[in-house]
């Protein structure tokens, strides 16, 4: 009986204890137990259990039964298993082991691994709701392609413009013609794709392995855009042109013709993703009218871009011809969108997840803006121009002044602009948001517009600082040559710092040398004046380069000419002079070509800024269309800022053309290059967009404490709301507005935004490169 006293007790004692370990997470009803002992444990006679949210483990269960149960129990067991559980001499579990696997086991939650199929099928007609079925989703919500993959599409299409903008940039109002004709084709394959896949792509392996196809297609179409210009495909043969005349038509040729072989390959693909969808939808019962109607139009676009890619490109006309059906083939798609908008045969589509594709392709225009930016400020700050504070002023930061770069505010401003108001989980209509995709375009070339006559502006005046640096430095080491003198430290020290940076030969000492020993001859071979002019050509080739100012062919051509000169001695004085005029004329017209190609790059910055602002305002009031106050004061603002910079751009009517021998270089000129000379044109962008952006924020705020000092706030109509409390009544207003029902007195879905307390930035003034008055031919 002692015994067994024990033996009762200490099992009482082992349930007690088990008990008081799990009094947070025992279940009344374990999934982990048999029916047999749940039955025991919900028993007015059983032990009661305090409620678990995970099985027991063996070493709690074997405790919970009375002695009698557990000893019949262990009757029932094999013999080793009864001979294992008998052994009273082994030492109890471990505590801290124990509390550890069963912390593990009620914590972790292991994933298995699915297999990713083939294949979605849409959702057969049987399983939709009562909405229509062109308004029905195309899929299951967890079979939605996740936004990686088209995250990753998108990481080509910054590649391919970078790679774009690298080689043709916007340097040059001739450039923008070229530049536009490559963005149609760019914008329209990746808006094109978006549309089906923001409607039909799943996620599966079919899918990814098109895009992988599409991301090919991209791959070669940048991977060609290095001699893209469609007016330059005439074959060379037929216009009786040779040397790099002939050879850049060829590769304009080449060019075109794999950009439009790789754009029918990429319609091909896109009409496949279209014909397999509506083979599906077919067998779903589903409505995939719309989808043949696209097939149709990529079929047609296929054929126009081949027969365009196969047309001999002999005369104008037909290169006319092939530019034509080329870019027919964006046409037929866009009106195919059309009739299917237009004949309520879109599928629709939740427009959030259009916000998130164009938004981010947004951010992608921006980031290439950054990209020519940083590239445009290590050409600055790696030239010539080190010791310039107007650089570092205009690029990095002054010390003296309290803003950061001019540039990068003008692009955060942007930035606020497009996304500081804007929510993309607003669902809009079908008609809104297409509209809101088309504004996109303008928008998207504006804005890289924008942003490359930003950085034309800095470089060009870091670029002219440049040449007048090198002309100081040429013309006091040509003088103290001529006058057989050694040069001082300050002019050996210059000469180290800045012209041994250059990519000449031979060297710039090496060459001085050997101009002083043609000075000092009393039998000269070559002529010291006429030496000297065509090494100064080179060096200003070489200046030019470093700036990353774009080297026309006038500009060889201009050095060609000049090295082509004789500088032989003639014993003719008369000659000889004439020889050092014509000279002199070259170098002048060499410095001039690419001081007046920078110059024109800037010529659209105001008119640019300001159509940047109208769009980013119309593209505003698309998606979330203001009410009331809150509608004037933002994008009214923005339309009088952006008609004031449009009207601005009117001083860019005069002359184009700076006249370096002359002692005033602007005369003659428009107004807007005075401005440019003095650096105001971007200080003016930066002071209206930040007039913009703060006269909202100052003016409703005086507003909204005039009403009673409350922070007021918007709700998602662009009304100004009480953050606790209605607003007081007053004569003609009304307390609240019903979202979408226009009947006052209740407020709905109020998405509150709290307006920002911002400061308007300082903009620094800088002064004018083109102060330092430098002719030329001075000394030479």
């Amino acid at each position: 009986m002692s015994a067994s006293g024990e033996s009762s007790s200490g099992s009482d004692g082992q349930e007690q204890e088990a008990n008081g370990r799990s009094t947070s997470f025992a279940p009344a009803s374990s999934p982990g137990l048999s029916l047999r002992q749940q039955e025991n444990n919900s028993s007015p006679s059983g032990p009661q259990r305090v409620p678990s949210s995970r099985p027991l483990l063996a070493s709690e269960t074997s405790h919970e039964h009375p002695p009698e149960e557990t000893h019949h129990q262990q009757q029932q067991l094999p013999q080793h298993q009864q001979t294992d559980r008998d052994d009273g001499d082994a030492p109890p579990p471990n505590n801290f082991v124990r509390r550890l696997s069963q912390h593990f086991q009620r914590r972790t939650n292991f994933t298995r691994m699915r297999k990713t199929p083939f294949l979605h099928r849409p959702v057969h007609a049987d399983e939709l709701s009562d909405k229509p079925e062109i308004e029905a989703g195309w899929l299951d919500p967890e079979a939605e392609a996740t936004e990686w993959l088209s995250l990753f599409y998108d990481l080509v299409v910054v590649a391919v413009l970078t790679v774009f903008s690298s080689t043709h940039e916007l340097s040059s109002p001739g450039s923008i013609a070229v530049f536009l004709s490559y963005f149609i084709i760019l914008s329209w394959i990746w808006s094109s794709q978006t549309h089906y896949d923001v409607r039909f792509q799943s996620e599966d392996s079919y899918h990814r392995f098109l895009k992988l196809l599409q991301i090919s297609c991209f791959v070669y179409i940048g991977a060609a855009s290095g001699g893209w210009n469609p007016g330059y495909i005439q074959d060379p043969d037929t216009l009786n042109v040779t040397g790099r005349a002939a050879s850049d038509r060829i590769t304009a040729l080449a060019s075109f013709l794999t950009v439009t072989i790789a754009f029918a390959a990429s319609r091909t693909i896109l009409a496949f993703q279209y014909a397999v969808g509506a083979w599906m939808g077919r067998k779903a019962g589903r409505d995939v009218k719309g989808m043949y109607v696209m097939i149709v139009g990529l079929c047609v676009s296929t054929v126009f871009a081949i027969v365009a890619a196969a047309l001999p490109a002999t005369s104008q006309a037909l290169v006319g011809v092939k530019i034509a059906l080329f870019y027919s083939c964006i046409l037929v798609e866009i009106l195919c969108v059309w009739f299917l908008l237009n004949k309520n045969l879109h599928r629709r589509v939740r427009t959030e997840r259009i916000a998130e594709r164009y938004g981010a392709f947004t951010l992608i225009i921006l980031g290439e803006g950054f990209i020519s930016l940083i590239k445009g400020f290590n050409n600055a700050i790696s030239g010539l121009s080190t010791d310039n504070t107007e650089t570092y002023g205009q690029v990095v930061v002054e010390p003296k002044l309290t803003t950061g770069t001019i540039a990068i505010v003008v692009i955060f401003l942007l930035f606020l602009f497009l996304f500081g108001r804007f929510s993309h989980g607003e669902a809009k209509s079908q008609h809104r948001a297409m509209s809101w995709e088309l504004i996109h375009f303008p928008l998207h070339f504006g804005l890289l517009l924008l942003l490359a006559a930003m950085v034309n502006f800095i470089i060009t005046l870091t670029y002219v600082h440049g040449i007048n640096l090198v002309l100081d430095l040429w013309n006091s080491v040509y003088e103290s040559t001529l006058a057989n003198q050694p040069l001082n430290s300050t002019q050996i020290y210059i000469t180290r710092h800045y012209l041994d940076k250059l990519q000449v030969t031979p060297s710039f000492t090496t060459e001085i040398e050997f101009i002083r020993g043609l000075v000092n001859s009393t039998t000269p071979q070559y002529n010291a004046n006429v030496t000297a002019l065509q090494y100064f050509g080179q060096v200003m080739v070489a200046t030019t380069d470093s700036y990353g100012v774009k080297i026309t062919t006038d500009m060889v051509n201009k050095l060609d000419a000049l090295y082509n000169l004789d500088p032989t001695v003639q014993t003719n004085h008369t000659l000889q002079e004439q020889l050092i005029e014509h000279a002199q004329e070259i170098a002048i017209e060499l410095i001039q070509e690419p001081i007046n190609e920078a110059m024109s790059g800037t010529l659209w910055l105001f008119p640019t800024a300001g159509a940047v602002l109208i769009l980013c305002a119309a593209r505003s009031m698309l998606w979330t269309p203001y009410r009331g106050l809150a509608h004037w004061v933002v994008h009214g603002t923005q339309y009088v800022g952006g008609f004031i910079l449009a009207l601005l751009g009117l001083l860019d009517i005069g002359g184009k053309t700076l006249d370096l021998s002359r002692e005033d270089n602007l005369a003659g000129t428009n107004p807007f290059y005075h401005l440019v000379s003095m650096s105001w044109p971007l200080g003016i962008v930066a002071i209206v967009y930040v007039l913009i952006y703060a006269v909202p924020v100052i003016v409703l705020a005086v507003l909204h404490k005039r009403r009673g000092g409350v922070l007021l706030e918007w709700n998602d109509c662009g009304e100004m709301e009480d953050e606790h409390q209605p607003m007081p009544m007053r004569s003609g207003s009304v307390s609240g507005v019903r979202v979408g029902s226009g009947q006052a007195g209740t407020r709905t879905s109020i998405a509150r935004a709290r307006i920002p307390d911002r400061k308007a930035s300082v903009v620094p003034e800088f002064s004018s490169p083109f102060q330092e008055k430098h002719p030329a031919h001075e000394g030479v």
